[in-house]
């Protein structure tokens, strides 16, 4: 996340060296929001998100996530189903996210990753 961080601070034009350091992170995660379609949190989230997972539901209700996933999906880059179990058979009496990453997704990840 930090390199994503870095990132938008060094190709907005924000200069840290101003005394309003909370301004320049706001301006950050408008960028984001206007050019990406996320939050700085969301892509945060992303960066470190597997290529594909199956996640107990209670997890993002607990964390309360719910709001970041619904952001990456509605921009394109991560799919959901909500399933009940494990593909394996177990834990069939629980609910479970799938996530897969899809390709802008990935792209977004390649990037941050080098």
């Amino acid at each position: 996340m930090y390199r994503f961080l870095v990132f938008i601070l060094l190709f907005s034009n924000l200069s840290l060296a101003n005394d309003d350091f909370e301004e320049a992170l706001d301006e950050m995660h408008r960028i984001s929001s206007t050019s990406l379609g996320v939050s700085v949190p969301a892509l945060g989230y992303l960066l470190n998100m597997r290529e594909t997972s199956a996640i107990a539901e209670t997890h993002f209700v607990m964390r309360d996530v719910m709001p970041m996933i619904e952001e990456l999906e509605n921009a394109g880059f991560i799919k959901t189903a909500r399933v009940q179990g494990l593909v394996d058979g177990s834990q069939s009496e629980q609910m479970f996210i799938t996530i897969e990453i899809l390709r802008q997704g990935l792209l977004i990840k390649a990037h941050f990753a080098r």
